[in-house]
């Protein structure tokens, strides 16, 4: 194996530039491969386990209700032994600006949560801390704090919201306090920005009242605690106006189904970037297989000669086979370095509150392997017929032909 492998690398050196675009060319592919990949792996590495789900006041792809209260999820929680942990999750729709330093912006993605929700969506803290129940502080994504601050440090500074719908409301001013990965609690909705949750009804901050909890389950025990809490909240608010009033309609999901597309929809960044990586391992089997092929022309005289001295077949294909591993093997990790120094600065520029990879790009070993081992796979593949060809000529005919 170590003879064939030297071989193969001392016959691809001696034609320098057809090498080195070969190369180029699977580092080109590795490359976009590499960040297609890391863009979807990211929609799911952003997904809380399998025993988290959210229980929502309404009737599913229908209307909701305001319904629960932070005050009363110990008494549910009491009443479900199989849930580990609960939230409250209240899209505050009210707060839809934000003034700083005399500029306004309209924001979307402003939710109040109880302080148990970090752990519930893993939410991944860049600095700072999570707020304070009752407090007036706010949790901010990355790409919100480079754009209101830039490369200030936005812990301390403060900020005001306000309602475009109520131009009588008064601006509530709060303090930032934590900077959170964009993509670390994409769910059912994407949150830019955490307040805390009220502890009760009309506190300054937010109404206390929510449309959804996030729950977390004790390991294995999903379905249990989905019953157990179902029940537990008839129980709690079997005599609440606006239960009665909805016919007491509830319904959960799993957090993670929030990722895909709704039911007949398609996920439309999956569809773009598994069609880029496919497109672009076909260009690269394609490129591959014509620098192969006519490498293989002008070398059959080379190879009647091996074939005529003793070479087997078997060992010619192994050689040209083994030259284009060593190929692919040289452009996937040339384009997989390019892809972790690119990936960062892309996440950064471009995984705003609309941006591009607004759910993030997450690289990782994982990924890695797919893409070397795709690559790997194309050049096999894209080599396989020119290596056969190589040696099905005899070395009379290899010898007339060449």
């Amino acid at each position: 194996m170590q003879h064939t492998l030297k071989f193969a690398w001392i016959r691809a050196m001696k034609r320098p530039i057809r090498t080195l675009l070969s190369i180029l060319e699977l580092a080109l592919g590795a490359f976009v491969v590499a960040v297609a990949l890391s863009v979807v792996h990211a929609r799911y590495a952003s997904q809380v386990t399998s025993d988290a789900f959210k229980v929502v006041a309404g009737k599913e792809n229908s209307s909701t209700y305001s319904l629960f209260e932070s005050k009363d999820l110990p008494e549910l929680q009491k009443l479900s032994p199989a849930v580990e942990s609960m939230s409250i999750y209240e899209d505050v729709w009210d707060a839809n600006l934000l003034d700083h330093q005399g500029k306004r912006f309209k924001i979307q993605g402003v939710f109040a949560v109880s302080p148990s929700y970090p752990q519930i969506e893993r939410v991944q803290m860049l600095k700072g801390t999570f707020p304070r129940p009752d407090s007036q502080e706010l949790l901010i994504a990355q790409s919100v704090a480079q754009t209101l601050f830039g490369s200030e440090d936005p812990i301390g500074k403060t900020v005001k919201l306000s309602s475009q719908w109520n131009p009588n409301s008064k601006p509530r001013q709060v303090k930032v306090v934590g900077v959170m990965r964009d993509d670390a609690s994409a769910s059912f909705q994407t949150p830019f920005f955490l307040l805390p949750a009220a502890s009760k009804r009309a506190p300054a901050q937010t109404s206390g009242i929510a449309m959804a909890v996030v729950v977390k389950a004790k390991a294995g025990q999903a379905t249990e605690a989905k019953r157990q809490l179902l029940d537990a909240i008839r129980k709690t608010y079997k005599n609440s106006p606006m239960f009665k009033s909805s016919g007491g309609a509830l319904y959960t999901k799993a957090l993670n189904e929030a990722i895909y597309a709704p039911p007949g929809e398609v996920d439309s960044t999956l569809v773009v970037f598994s069609f880029m990586a496919i497109i672009m391992l076909m260009v690269c089997s394609i490129g591959i297989f014509t620098i192969q092929f006519v490498d293989t022309v002008e070398r059959t005289r080379e190879v009647g000669l091996r074939r005529t001295l003793g070479a087997h077949k078997g060992q010619v294909v192994q050689e040209r086979l083994m030259e284009s591993v060593l190929l692919s093997v040289s452009g996937g990790i040339l384009g997989l370095g390019a892809a972790i120094l690119t990936i960062p600065v892309l996440q950064q520029n471009f995984s705003g509150w609309n941006g591009l990879f607004a759910r993030g790009i997450e690289f990782s070993p994982l990924v890695a392997a797919g893409v070397l081992l795709a690559v790997v796979l194309v050049g096999l593949l894209a080599g396989l017929y020119p290596a056969l060809a190589a040696v099905r000529l005899s070395p009379t005919q290899a010898f007339k032909e060449a």
